[in-house]
């Protein structure tokens, strides 16, 4: 992991809470450290996970060489992982760049969209390019944008919002009395 500087704010939901960001493939750092950057003083932290050690070392020193700029910046944190391993219970936003994944239902994003169903809150946001989610695991498709990229030829952008609870939650139902 590697600690940040400064930051709060608030979401755009009632509770009052700060936004958490988090980069699953986060590579060299560059989209959670960019999010740090534009986000400071309102995000409250900008998260990348990443399996690669090479890449996550170079995230490491990305965010060095931002802290030693001075600019301003939201706590970033970055680590190095399966995702298997990673706790998204206390996510706003996620970002996946899934063009590599293979075909989404047999691997890491099946892995993945199920395990973001069963830990990220109601109205959580998740973002996948060229991979789509499973709708089983409880989320709702709000968003979709076609557009060029230099890796691929084209590329699609998927938002997704988390609809209900977690998955395997049970929802409080009220007595209300009879007889």
């Amino acid at each position: 992991g590697g600690g940040g500087g400064g930051g709060g704010g608030d979401r755009d939901d009632d509770d009052g809470a700060a936004t958490v960001f988090m980069d699953v493939g986060s590579g060299q750092g560059r989209l959670a450290l960019a999010a740090a950057c534009a986000y400071a003083g309102t995000w409250s932290v900008c998260r990348g996970v990443e399996i690669v050690p090479g890449l996550h070392a170079e995230a490491l020193e990305n965010l060095a060489a931002f802290r030693a700029g001075g600019g301003p910046l939201c706590d970033v944190d970055f680590s190095c992982e399966d995702l298997r391993g990673v706790d998204f219970s206390g996510c706003d936003l996620c970002f996946c760049y899934a063009t590599t994944w293979g075909d989404p239902f047999d691997g890491v994003l099946h892995e993945l969209s199920r395990q973001l169903g069963g830990s990220l809150r109601a109205g959580a946001r998740v973002i996948t390019v060229d991979k789509e989610l499973d709708c089983a695991d409880g989320f709702e498709l709000i968003g979709k944008a076609e557009g060029q990229n230099s890796e691929t030829g084209g590329s699609s952008g998927f938002v997704w919002e988390k609809t209900g609870g977690r998955i395997g939650e049970v929802p409080v139902v009220e007595s209300r009395g009879g007889g």
